[in-house]
């Protein structure tokens, strides 16, 4: 354990043995030890189950986890009981309420920033699978520009008008507010109305995944609200 106020006085020193008694059991000795193998820090450690870790943490950090670099064989890939599979709208939102509430405030990272240290690290860690490394490159079409009157707030919000100011995908599990335009054909120059459709800020996301799919659902949604709005003009 750590050497710190809230563990020293539950121990009782012993000099004549050179250890700690816990004075909360009758047979747990804690002995000194110099440092850390991880972190380099004095502590304290079970007599009868001597370690070279000050805690669990470090014990399983880094490239002192037995798992560092290492992959489960067993449960990658078509092993993996879930491959292939996708859990049920009513799973999905049941493992939602089930979380605990981590946003805005609540969250332990909210108003932090990572260290450039820390940016570096994970540009790193993440370079075998960013840029064309990645099963989802496009060909780097998200740094294309969109149309021109995409800058236009009130024709984007004759959009959300048009579709009643709420996500259109019949599938969405209502875990975010937030509304936005995507574009169906994913094509950024492309305005034209029927090509736009509102989406909550989660199924956009979403949309960059198995696009052909989404592709040809949005267009029917918007083949049919747009049949019905002529309907309704009629």
């Amino acid at each position: 354990m750590k050497i710190c106020w809230d563990n020293l006085e539950k121990l009782e020193y012993r000099p004549d043995r050179n250890e700690w008694k816990d004075k909360r059991y009758t047979q747990v000795f804690y002995v000194y030890k110099d440092s850390c193998k991880n972190c380099g820090e004095p502590f304290l450690v079970r007599k009868n189950k001597p370690g070279e870790f000050c805690d669990n943490f470090c014990g399983n950090h880094g490239e002192h986890n037995s798992m560092y670099g290492k992959k489960r064989p067993e449960m990658c890939g078509e092993n993996h009981p879930m491959w292939g599979k996708k859990h049920s709208p009513e799973i999905r939102k049941k493992m939602k309420e089930n979380q605990p509430d981590r946003a805005g405030i609540k969250n332990s990272f909210y108003g932090k920033q990572h260290t450039l240290k820390t940016k570096k690290q994970m540009r790193e860690n993440h370079a075998d699978i960013s840029g064309k490394n990645n099963s989802n490159w496009k060909g780097g079409i998200s740094c294309e520009p969109y149309c021109d009157v995409w800058i236009d707030k009130d024709f984007k919000e004759s959009i959300k008008e048009r579709d009643g100011y709420q996500c259109l995908n019949p599938m969405c599990l209502k875990n975010s507010k937030t509304l936005c335009i995507h574009h169906i054909n994913y094509i950024k120059k492309d305005c034209n109305p029927k090509n736009l459709i509102t989406l909550c800020n989660s199924c956009n996301s979403k949309a960059n995944y198995n696009r052909e799919w989404h592709k040809e659902q949005y267009n029917n949604i918007n083949r049919i609200g747009m049949k019905n709005e002529t309907i309704t003009l009629l």
